[in-house]
C-alpha cells in the first residue's frame, strides 16, 4: 500500500492485535469522531458535559457489544467487508484496509480509525461504510446523515485528505424481502472549509476540558456559543 499521507499522522494502535479494553482506552484519551457530532450540538451542554465525564470517567460506550446498540451497527460491523466489496466492484477501485488507530501529528488529542482507503484516478481517499434500516432511507435520500458527514471531514483532517466517500447500504438488513439501497456520497473537504473550522475550534475547547479534567461552567459554554455568532460559525450550512 502507498501511503502518501504517513507523514501527516502517528499510529497509536495496531487494531489487530491492541485489546478491545486498551483500544476503548484510547478512545477515552483522544477526542475521534464518533465524539463530534455531540461537540458540534447547538443546545446540548448537558450532553457535551456527559460526553466529557464519560471519558474523564473511563466510560467510552462499546457500541458494537452494548445492549443499546442498534440493527444497523450490529449489521454494519458484521458485513462491512462484504459492503466493501461491493464498493470495489462497482467502481473498480482496489480497497485497502488500515487497521491503526492514529492521531494527527501537529494536534495528537484528534485521533481517527477509518474504515478503508482507496484511490481513484490516483487520488487518495477515505471510504466510510455505513448502514441504516427501512426507516432511515427517507432520511438518506433527503440528505447524508449529519453525524456521519461531520465523522468523514474530522477524518480527513486528522489523515490531512481532501476527498472521502460515505457508502451506505441503507435498508431491509433485518427485513426478508425488502430492497437495499446503495448510496455513495463523495466529500471534498474545501467545500466545508467553514464547518472544518467549527469543528476544530469545538475540539480545541473540549480539549481544553479534557487537559483540565475541569470541564467549562455553562456561562463559560454560553460565551463560546456568542462567540461562534459573532464569527459567523453558529448558522453553517451543510452543502
Amino acid at each position: 500500500m502507498n501511503l502518501d499521507f504517513m507523514d501527516n499522522i502517528n499510529i497509536i494502535a495496531d487494531l489487530e492485535v491492541t485489546l478491545k479494553e486498551k483500544w476503548l482506552k484510547l478512545r477515552d484519551e483522544h477526542i475521534t469522531g464518533s465524539d463530534i457530532h455531540t461537540l458540534l450540538g447547538k443546545r446540548n451542554y448537558k450532553s457535551l458535559k456527559n460526553k466529557f465525564e464519560d471519558k474523564i470517567n473511563g466510560k467510552y460506550l462499546d457500541l458494537e457489544n452494548s445492549k443499546n446498540a442498534g440493527n444497523a451497527i450490529k449489521f454494519g460491523t458484521r458485513n462491512e467487508d462484504a459492503i466493501a466489496h461491493i464498493f470495489s466492484t462497482i467502481y473498480d477501485v482496489k480497497i485497502e484496509e488500515f487497521d491503526f488507530m492514529v492521531t494527527r501529528k501537529d494536534n495528537p488529542i484528534l485521533a481517527a480509525n477509518v474504515d478503508r482507503l482507496f484511490k481513484e484516478d490516483g487520488i487518495q481517499k477515505i471510504l466510510e461504510i455505513k448502514t441504516g434500516n427501512e426507516k432511515s432511507l427517507s432520511k438518506w435520500n433527503e440528505k447524508v446523515p449529519n453525524q456521519y458527514l461531520y465523522q468523514l471531514i474530522f477524518y480527513l483532517y486528522v489523515f490531512d485528505l481532501r476527498y472521502g466517500v460515505l457508502f451506505g447500504m441503507i435498508g431491509g438488513e433485518q427485513e426478508k424481502g425488502k430492497i437495499r439501497q446503495l448510496i455513495r456520497f463523495d466529500v471534498d473537504i474545501m467545500d466545508y472549509q467553514e464547518l472544518l473550522e467549527r469543528i476544530i475550534k469545538r475540539c480545541r475547547n473540549f480539549e481544553k476540558c479534557l487537559v483540565s479534567k475541569v470541564f467549562m461552567s455553562e456561562e463559560e459554554y454560553k460565551i463560546m456559543i456568542e462567540n461562534e455568532k459573532e464569527s459567523g460559525l453558529w448558522e453553517v450550512i451543510l452543502r
